[in-house]
């Protein structure tokens, strides 16, 4: 059985010349009260850390279950999924679980913060199991990155305390922790006015600036769709340009 560190080091010398993430042709169904739903039909995509992809789709389209294949929370029931060249079917729950940690970070639309928490405990929260084997400052990271989507002077507050835009900024910055090679954002301007969306977008699009991270944004704002430099719609489960 292939070992982690083995399996990570072999994710590293293919990752200038793999994508990071790859869909072939892939299909999920559910069965639900007798019946089978076909929540993916026949997907593709690519994705490389230059780039940003929105998604678009109206609710029951299958963006949830997409990002849950993406993130290896998921396996299809037909087609491939690759991470970094691996087929995902091929990795122990244990593989998956270490991999989603080192190299994916989840933006929720709901920013799902323990409240009572100051924003820097929830950042560092995540990563407390690990922190034997860290090679970073915890409470460090936690307050760079805070500084890093305009929150340093908040970082104690406690997250029942700030706007909901100011909690998806901590959403965000606790996505980064793990410095991921790739963020999966769903729907993270779902609950905001259109200032506050607008803000929160910009930010996402700076930090694929200036951490080369991958980003899939799934939004059902239209207006939001440029920002990507791969636009997908995704409708019955059916992904098109």
């Amino acid at each position: 059985m292939t070992s982690q560190h083995s399996l990570n080091n072999e994710l590293n010398l293919t990752e200038n010349r793999t994508p990071l993430m790859n869909l072939e042709h892939v299909s999920k169904s559910f069965v639900m009260r007798g019946y089978t739903v076909k929540a993916l039909s026949d997907v593709s995509l690519e994705i490389w850390p230059q780039d940003i992809i929105t998604i678009s789709g109206p609710s029951g389209s299958g963006k949830s279950t997409l990002l849950n294949i993406l993130g290896l929370l998921s396996e299809p029931n037909l087609g491939r999924s690759e991470f970094l060249g691996k087929d995902t079917s091929e990795m122990t729950d244990d593989q998956k679980t270490d991999l989603r940690r080192h190299n994916i970070g989840f933006v929720f639309q709901m920013h799902r913060l323990f409240p009572n928490l100051t924003a820097i405990e929830n950042l560092a929260i995540p990563l407390l199991p690990y922190i034997n084997t860290l090679n970073f400052d915890l409470i460090e990271r936690a307050r760079r990155l805070l500084n890093e989507v305009g929150l340093d002077a908040d970082k104690d507050r406690r997250a029942f305390e700030m706007s909901g835009g100011e909690q998806q900024r901590v959403a965000i910055a606790r996505a980064l922790m793990n410095d991921p090679r790739v963020i999966l954002a769903d729907e993270p301007t779902g609950n905001l006015d259109e200032t506050t969306s607008d803000s929160i977008i910009e930010l996402i699009r700076h930090i694929h600036q200036s951490m080369n991270t991958g980003v899939v944004l799934v939004t059902h704002n239209l207006k939001y769709l440029p920002v990507g430099n791969k636009t997908y719609y995704l409708r019955n489960g059916i992904l098109s340009n």
